[in-house]
């Protein structure tokens, strides 16, 4: 539907979890630019739900083979394949005048410094001789550096451990 595309075609962040998470994969897999719209009268999946009956849908050539223009060359296809919503029809489904009117953009400045400290590395590697050496090493840095108590006497955790490899 044409509501289905216009989640396509915008972000998925304005959607509860679920709808934003499946909006957000469909987003993943196929760019939005290559979604388009069939009209309701040219889709071939809308014959079989307007009662048509089964010796009818038998001879029916837009249910076996879709729509004439999607057999010729995409160039050759309609150009406007959806319509933005008008403005009465967005009220008439409850949107109000105040949310419907775009927001003027503001400008902000951003001060920013850099520091020019030196980038040496804090550990050596070089300086050790084995790896596990070095893992625990880069673990007791990590622990200093983020519990600021130089003389824990409490052993290395697993996960600083692990932390420290990657």
């Amino acid at each position: 539907s044409s509501i289905v595309l216009y989640w396509i075609y915008g972000t998925s962040q304005r959607f509860k979890t679920f709808e934003a998470n499946r909006i957000a994969k469909i987003q993943d897999l196929i760019p939005p630019q290559r979604w388009k719209h069939v009209d309701g009268l040219q889709n071939p999946a809308d014959v079989g739900s307007r009662g048509i009956l089964a010796k009818e849908i038998k001879e029916h050539p837009l249910w076996w083979t879709g729509p004439d223009w999607l057999k010729q060359n995409q160039s050759n296809w309609p150009s406007k394949f959806i319509a933005s919503p008008s403005l009465e029809a967005l009220q008439s489904l409850g949107a109000t005048k105040d949310c419907l009117q775009l927001k003027e953009k503001e400008e902000v400045t951003l001060q920013t410094t850099t520091d020019t400290a030196s980038t040496e590395p804090v550990i050596d590697i070089t300086r050790y001789f084995s790896y596990i050496q070095l893992v625990r090493v880069t673990a007791w840095v990590f622990r200093v550096v983020t519990r600021s108590n130089l003389f824990s006497s409490t052993p290395l955790a697993v996960s600083e451990l692990s932390k420290a490899k990657t």
